[in-house]
């Protein structure tokens, strides 16, 4: 018997306020601005990526505890622990959703 896992994906969701920091934080290559991220965003939604979910809940969070956890259990800042900060955010009900 297979059992489902009935808490969504979830996708941290920077504001164009905190993505300078969000980038700081991120060891990993991403766009260079806001509105470049947001471009990226909507291409990915146009030619989906198999690994995005498009009814992923967005999340709004904090760079500095997100680099701060994602740091304590993964040594880095990168796309996979960034994909686990935001479904703990999610599943301990300390994120708030985006979506709408």
């Amino acid at each position: 018997m297979r059992i489902h896992n009935s808490i969504p994906k979830a996708v941290l969701w920077p504001t164009e306020e905190n993505y300078s920091k969000f980038r700081e934080a991120c060891d990993d290559i991403l766009p260079r601005t806001f509105d470049e991220f947001m471009q990226a965003t909507t291409r990915h939604r146009r030619r989906p990526d198999p690994s995005l979910d498009p009814d992923a809940v967005r999340l709004d969070f904090d760079p500095d505890a997100m680099a701060d956890w994602c740091r304590l259990y993964f040594s880095k800042v990168d796309s996979t622990a960034r994909r686990y900060y935001a479904s703990f955010l999610l599943r301990s009900g300390c994120a708030d959703d985006k979506t709408n």
